[in-house]
This record gives C-alpha cells, structure tokens and sequence, in this order.
C-alpha cells in the first residue's frame, strides 16, 4: 500500500473515531446522528451523482433492492450503535461495533459461500472475539456482543478503534482504559489478519 494511500486511512480513522466520540458526548441522541447525517448526504451527494449519471438510470429491481436493504441496515446499525452509547461507555460499544462486522462477514463466508479460512484468519478471529472479551470486562462479565452489517469498511481503518480506545477514554474520563485499550488492539490485530 502506497504511503499516501496508508496515511489516508489513517485519517479516515481518526475522522471515524471522533465522530463515534462526538456521539457519545452527545448522549446518543439520535438528532446528532440524523443532522449529521444530512451534513454528509450534502457533501457526497454531488460525488454520487458525477459517478452514478451513466450508471444509475440502467439499475434494476435487484439493484434497487441492495440499495434498499443497505439502507435499512445501516440505519439499524445507527439505532444500535446510539442504544449502546445511551447504556454503556465509548471505549466498549466502539470497538465491539467496529470489530463484529468484519467477523460476523468472515462467519457468513465461512457457512454461506462456503470459504475456508487460513491460519492466519483462524487466529484473527480468535484475537476478535478475545479482544471483545477483555473490553467487556474480561473474565468479570457472561459477554453481550452487538452486532454490525457485514462490513465493507478496509480492515486497516479499524485503527479508528484504537484512536477511540485512547482520545474517548481520557476525554471521557471512561474507567478500565488499559484492558478496553488492550481488547482494542486484539480487535485491529485480529481484523487485520482476517483480511490477510
């Protein structure tokens, strides 16, 4: 990956995580997600349309539909995710949001499209579900894990859990931040080598 390239991911983390991070701050209200919501409809709408003017008008009913139903999963995603900040810290609902996605995709492949999984994507998920584990609470909690679409999201911006894990726990004042931080970067480790 070129370095420029790399260092855009980063960013796109860093933005992802303050974002996660504002939402908390504001009690998960679902007005912040809609209004923001609004402000990048506004922003990327123009990027849409320049792309998709020869595309679209040819979609059928089957594109319609996948449309549609990513629509109404990253809504409930939202739902979700603004439910678990209104109950619990930022330090655990990001990372355990971020992190089941791309496991819960590798699950799906793995019983559905009947894909095999490397060494090195076994131990990726074994490092996500620990990770998950540990930010919990490790051995004190029976684990409630949330669930996330399947995730086309690059396994290299989950570093945004990371940047969560340290700028929202100290902001915050979230207790517990050196397991959280540690079941963090089992997550990134362990998506990281399911993409692998």
């Amino acid at each position: 990956m070129p370095l420029s390239a790399f260092a855009l991911v980063i960013l796109a983390g860093f933005i992802h995580s303050l974002w996660n991070i504002a939402a908390k701050k504001a009690g998960g209200d679902v007005r912040f997600a809609g209004f923001s919501s609004l402000i990048m409809m506004v922003v990327w709408a123009p990027v849409g349309i320049y792309y998709g003017w020869d595309v679209v008008p040819s979609w059928g009913g089957l594109e319609w539909t996948f449309l549609s139903l990513s629509g109404v999963l990253h809504v409930l995603y939202f739902v979700a995710l603004l439910r678990g900040y209104r109950k619990a810290d930022l330090t655990v609902v990001y990372p355990i949001a971020r992190g089941s996605g791309p496991l819960i995709s590798s699950i799906c492949a793995i019983f559905l499209l009947g894909e095999t999984l490397s060494l090195h994507g076994m131990l990726g998920m074994l490092a996500v579900v620990a990770g998950v584990f540990l930010i919990a609470g490790g051995p004190k909690i029976f684990i409630a894990m949330q669930t996330a679409p399947l995730s086309h999201v690059a396994p290299a911006r989950e570093v945004s859990m990371l940047f969560a894990a340290l700028i929202g726990g100290r902001l915050l004042g979230e207790g517990d931040r050196v397991l959280r931080l540690l079941g963090a970067v089992f997550i990134a480790t362990g998506v990281i080598a399911l993409a692998i």
